[in-house]
């Protein structure tokens, strides 16, 4: 309690406004007093403090209340950031096996048509592939967009081009398909400055743990094969673990996007170093009959560094 009398008084005296103006309007009430010789009633200098110390008081609380909105609005912004549209996150995890199925090219093209709305095969020859100085007939761009399409259904038909009506031809327009649009606008959307940073930082640890996998055999590695690369992983395991921290103390300020693979190559890392540092803590040394459990663990902590890796190269992908 008298912590807080103690921090509303500091208040009042901080607000020194209300306190001089009933100062001085008791100094022009006691110079009236001495030059006109009449006397004014004790209550009345009361009064004017009083109003002086009203005054303070209301700054005081309006300063307060101007903080408090200033933090409900700062935490409504960042509850509204935290809390997922539950109909996006019911269809999240088909649109990453729909996307995963496309190849770069498809993706640049979707990409293209997202940022860009409806397009057909000659508008996508002339401005997509005509900016990257790369060759392709309105037949090829038309299979293209078919593709993607009947692939992953993010896009659909939206009729003929009207130049192509009459002519036989059959290129058609194509769009977002409504139910995969917010998905597809949050996979699309320009990278934010602090994406490219965390881009920078992912490229930075793919490369660390890319150089573990040197002389590993891409099918089928033995046990000693994984205990070559598990031993190498851990040596580096302080810089990669540094590294994933600076990513992740930048992911809050992040597009979603970016936000969510931070937090999947985050708890892939983890999952994966996890397994290998509970079999290398004191030392790796396999009992014959226990080699076919060893060997399990370590592929399974591979499959959890390779999802890691998966996530870092969305990251830099698009960072």
């Amino acid at each position: 309690m008298w912590r807080d009398i103690g921090q509303y008084v500091r208040a009042l005296a901080k607000h020194w406004t209300g306190f001089l103006t009933g100062a001085a309007a008791s100094f022009l009430f006691l110079v009236y007093n001495v030059f006109e010789k009449k006397e004014l009633e004790p209550w009345q200098f009361f009064i004017v403090a009083g109003v002086g110390i009203i005054v303070a008081g209301f700054q005081a609380w309006r300063e307060e209340r101007v903080q408090v909105h200033a933090l409900a609005s700062s935490l409504a912004a960042a509850t509204a950031k935290a809390a997922p549209d539950p109909e996006l996150e019911l269809r999240r995890p088909r649109f990453e096996t729909e996307l995963a199925k496309l190849t770069p090219r498809e993706e640049g093209v979707l990409r293209y048509v997202v940022q860009g709305g409806d397009c057909d095969a000659e508008q996508l020859r002339d401005n997509y592939f005509a900016a990257r100085a790369e060759p392709l007939g309105a037949r090829d761009a038309d299979a293209l967009l078919a593709t993607i399409a009947n692939t992953t259904g993010f896009l659909e038909r939206k009729g003929k081009s009207k130049e192509y009506e009459g002519m036989g031809i059959n290129y058609s327009r194509y769009g977002i398909k409504p139910v995969w649009s917010k998905l597809l606008v949050e996979w699309a959307a320009p990278p934010t400055p602090t994406d490219k940073r965390i881009a920078d930082k992912a490229n930075d640890l793919r490369r660390m743990l890319a150089a573990s996998f040197e002389g590993l055999p891409a099918n089928l590695p033995t046990l000693d094969d994984l205990t070559n690369w598990g031993s190498k992983l851990l040596r580096g395991v302080n810089a990669s673990e540094g590294k994933l921290r600076e990513m992740v103390e930048l992911r809050a300020d992040a597009s979603r996007r970016v936000e969510r693979e931070v937090g999947t190559a985050r708890d892939a890392f983890n999952d994966g170093t996890g397994i290998l540092n509970g079999l290398y803590a004191r030392g790796l040394s396999i009992p014959y009959d226990q080699r076919g459990a060893v060997e399990e663990k370590h592929r399974e902590a591979l499959s959890h560094v390779r999802r890691c890796l998966d996530a870092l190269d969305k990251i830099t992908r698009n960072g």
